[in-house]
């Protein structure tokens, strides 16, 4: 499973609009074929097994927010983090 460790995301604001996001999870999974990333219920990324992070910039305006899970899956199935929910101020 993956689990956000404490302070597990960061992100950063900035110019009109515009986020930076990191995530990092610790790898718990022995038998992942891989994760996925997934923001606001749609997944916008697929990563190999042994993965730990994922970081992109994204339009992000004030007062908007998003949120992201990470989803470790194999032949057998998946399991969800809990959702980090980003909001720009």
């Amino acid at each position: 499973a993956a689990t956000f460790p404490k302070n597990g995301w960061t992100y950063f604001c900035y110019g009109p609009g515009s986020a930076d996001i990191t995530l990092s999870w610790k790898d718990n999974a022995n038998t992942e074929t891989g994760y996925r990333v997934i923001r606001n219920g749609e997944t916008i990324s697929e990563l190999p097994a042994n993965s730990s992070y994922f970081a992109e910039t994204i339009s992000l305006l004030s007062g908007q927010s998003v949120s992201y899970q990470i989803q470790a899956y194999n032949e057998i199935g998946e399991t969800n983090s809990s959702p980090a929910n980003i909001t720009c101020p």
